[in-house]
Formats: C-alpha cells, structure tokens, sequence
C-alpha cells in the first residue's frame, strides 16, 4: 500500500510539471528571472537534509556517478529551453513539445534506475537519484537563466 501511495504522489507531480509547462508561454517571465533560480537553493536545502539524515549510504563513486549521468540527461533539457521577446519588448518561454518528451524520458530513466538500484540498499539508492536529480536540475536551472539574461539583454 505504501509504495502505490509514493507512485501515486510521484505521478501526481509529474502530472502538474507536465500541465504547467503546457501552459508556458501565455504569460511573460517577470523581473530579472531569478525565478528561474529560486528552485535551486530550495533543492539543495532538502538534499542536505537528507544527506545529513543518512549513515553510512553515501558512496563517493556511485553519487560522483550519479551527477555525471544526472549532467548528461540535463543537456536535451538545456537545448529545449529557450526564451523569445514578444509584444512591448516582453520575454516569453518558448513552448517546445520536446521538452515533455525529453521530461517523460527522464522519469522512465528514473525508474527503471529505481528497479536497477534496489539491491545496493535504500539509503544509497535514495541518495544516488538524489545525486541524479541534482546532476540534471541545477545545470538545467542555471543554464536557462543565462539563456533568460542573453535575450533580456536584447530587449
């Protein structure tokens, strides 16, 4: 019962990830874009909190491994993010079917390293698609704010 619950929560999310990028590009991006930052530190706090919670289950190869896999499945996401000025010199996102594509590929990635990882134990497995996630969601989060403030500079 408890792991349909966790499926469920998970599906939910990435139901409302998809959902919310479907709807990019109605709205302009406000301000200097430093909202394109904010997720990162907020990522980093519960990674630090979940590695300050574990003993014993990090294994510096495997995340370190993690992070390169995590920054080589960060690249379609960085290629399919862009930004373009519209009316009265405004900066939207660029909706790109590509993206969700490449998200869902992600998630698949994800899971099926979830089925691959289970025997290593469930501290390192967490820790490892922790490594993982933060491998591909902070260079993706980075990298589309320098794209942000190139075209901010144009406007």
């Amino acid at each position: 019962m408890y792991n349909y619950a966790i499926y469920g929560l998970v599906f939910l999310i990435i139901i409302l990830i998809i959902w919310r990028r479907m709807r990019i590009g109605t709205k302009p991006i406000k301000g200097n874009g430093i909202g394109i930052l904010i997720p990162i530190p907020i990522f980093l706090l519960m990674c630090f909190l979940a590695v300050s919670q574990q003993k014993g289950a990090f294994h510096v190869w495997y995340e370190l491994a993690g992070i390169i896999f995590g920054f080589a499945m960060s690249i379609p996401l960085i290629l399919a993010t862009n930004y373009e000025i519209r009316e009265e010199g405004q900066i939207f996102a660029v909706r790109n079917k590509v993206f969700i594509y490449t998200f869902i590929a992600i998630i698949i990635i994800r899971i099926l390293l979830h089925q691959y990882l289970q025997m290593l134990g469930t501290q390192t497995e967490m820790m490892i698609l922790l490594a993982v996630a933060s491998g591909y969601l902070i260079p993706w989060r980075v990298a589309s704010y320098l794209k942000f403030r190139k075209i901010k500079q144009l406007a």
